[in-house]
């Protein structure tokens, strides 16, 4: 029993320690600890209480001429829940659908009880906020818990890069860090991710090898590069191109050939 980002690390190292070590391996890491409703691990809460973040320029979107975007629902005005989605109040004895803090230990819920009931609730109820000055109220929770969030994230990919460093496996193993889709941080009043915009559509994936074998090692001052001017399917080709490419398959050169006749090689 753990905080979700500790507990998928751990058992990441735990298979790459009784793996069959006479095979070459694949593993995918799969972190979900930022999806809604995003929930800090004890160790980070509060980490952003000291920054005041920027509005983004189209926070306050009016969505002139865009009839679908003003029908959306996903907006930290009118979307976003106080109770659920920024701990305002929460219901710690919430059961069947939102029961996330029954599965906490005492000594779990303790501090984000403190924290959340005794702080942010506290905040809330003396502010006595409406209009403008709650939504962005809200955009800052939203930005410093998404963000606390996040840590558990950058601390956990630290320790499993450490991992194949200390085991050895790192002179021989390609990494690949990717994400599936943007997240909105208040771009156009939004939170989440289900909507076509270029902030979500055309994310900044970034890829890398890490750390390769001697053979390929001068390919470490180019694979990392943004992708947030590609298209997803343009993206994909090129990464299952350097794959390709570093492990030395044989129809690499035969996949470079048809690109090059579809038009798809500049791109890439």
């Amino acid at each position: 029993m753990g905080y979700v980002t500790d507990v998928v690390t751990s058992l990441s190292t735990d298979w790459l320690d009784h793996r069959d070590t006479s095979k070459p391996f694949f593993l995918v890491v799969g972190h979900k600890a930022t999806h809604r409703e995003w929930l800090p691990a004890t160790e980070d809460l509060g980490a952003y209480d000291n920054v005041t973040f920027p509005l983004p320029a189209t926070f306050y979107d009016k969505y002139e001429g865009r009839t679908a975007a003003q029908k959306q629902d996903m907006s930290i005005d009118k979307t976003m829940i106080l109770k659920s989605d920024l701990k305002v109040h929460a219901d710690y004895d919430a059961k069947g659908a939102m029961a996330s803090y029954n599965r906490f230990t005492s000594e779990q819920k303790k501090p984000f009880y403190e924290y959340y009931e005794n702080k942010v609730s506290k905040e809330f109820d003396d502010k006595k906020l409406s209009g403008k000055a709650l939504v962005e109220w809200k955009y800052q929770r939203y930005m410093k818990d998404y963000l606390s969030v996040a840590n558990s994230l950058d601390r956990n990919i630290g320790k499993l890069l450490d991992y194949l460093d200390k085991s050895g496996l790192a002179k021989n193993t390609i990494v690949v860090y990717t994400s599936d889709q943007g997240f909105y941080l208040g771009e156009h009043g939004w939170f989440d991710k289900r909507w076509i915009y270029e902030e979500s559509l055309k994310t900044r994936l970034s890829f890398g090898i890490r750390v390769l074998s001697n053979r390929v090692v001068k390919l470490n001052r180019w694979f990392l590069m943004s992708t947030g001017h590609l298209p997803c399917s343009t993206w994909l080709v090129r990464l299952f191109r350097i794959i390709c490419r570093v492990n030395r398959f044989a129809f690499a050169e035969r996949l470079n050939e048809r690109l090059a006749r579809s038009g798809l090689l500049p791109l890439l």
